[in-house]
């Protein structure tokens, strides 16, 4: 099974951690961290109002989409 990042599919919609926490049932302090943690790879941008969205499209997500297929071609072969 294959990674498939669709850039027209990005989700825009941005979630405070509460909501998240509400969501997962994961305390609202750890969902912080993770948030905050995630923020400084640059995977999501935290808006004004305090809430966390994903950023347009991590440049990490177009490598991850040439090694998978890279290694889908491979095992072509």
């Amino acid at each position: 099974m294959g990674l498939a990042y669709d850039s027209t599919n990005w989700p825009t919609t941005s979630l405070s951690a509460l909501s998240i926490a509400e969501m997962t049932g994961i305390p609202r302090q750890t969902v912080r961290r993770k948030l905050v943690a995630l923020e400084h790879t640059g995977m999501i941008a935290s808006e004004p109002d305090g809430a966390f969205r994903l950023v347009d499209r991590p440049a990490e997500l177009d490598i991850v989409n040439e090694i998978d297929g890279y290694f889908r071609r491979l095992s072509l072969s």
